[in-house]
């Protein structure tokens, strides 16, 4: 069962606190004034100065939470970059396929035509000598 037991479907009040007490110990307070001292994680307790604040550590990890949200944004916001990147580079491509065709048409209209008025030269040519009375020969 829970600790607090509910009558009438209202939860029951926690009992009475205890009141605050002296300590059992003395706290050394001038035996080190003016002097800095490192304090960290793996610092015995009995050399830390201060006090412990569960708010600072709850901040620290809400701030934690927000930077990984925020780092996790911009992974999505880089993968969708990288996506629009490869639709650009597919469309160049496509655009890059299409001018080669087109520029293949050209050149074989070119040849067509260049082949056109060979013939026609020719043509024209022994055409001419026929007309003249010539049988062909330079």
């Amino acid at each position: 069962m829970e600790e607090r037991e509910k009558k009438d479907g209202k939860p029951v009040r926690p009992g009475k606190r205890e009141l605050l007490r002296h300590r059992d110990s003395k706290v050394d307070l001038e035996s080190k004034p003016g002097r800095t001292t490192v304090i960290t994680k793996t610092t015995p307790q009995s050399e830390t100065g201060g006090y412990y604040c569960n708010v600072k550590k709850c901040f620290e990890v809400n701030e934690k939470k927000m930077e990984k949200k925020k780092k996790d944004y911009d992974l999505e916001g880089r993968i969708k970059e990288l996506r629009e990147e490869e639709e650009k580079a597919k469309a160049y491509e496509k655009e890059k396929q299409k001018e080669k065709k087109r520029r293949a048409e050209e050149d074989l209209t070119l040849e067509e035509e260049g082949l056109t008025v060979c013939v026609d030269v020719i043509f024209g040519e022994v055409l001419g000598k026929v007309l003249k009375g010539g049988n062909g020969e330079g």
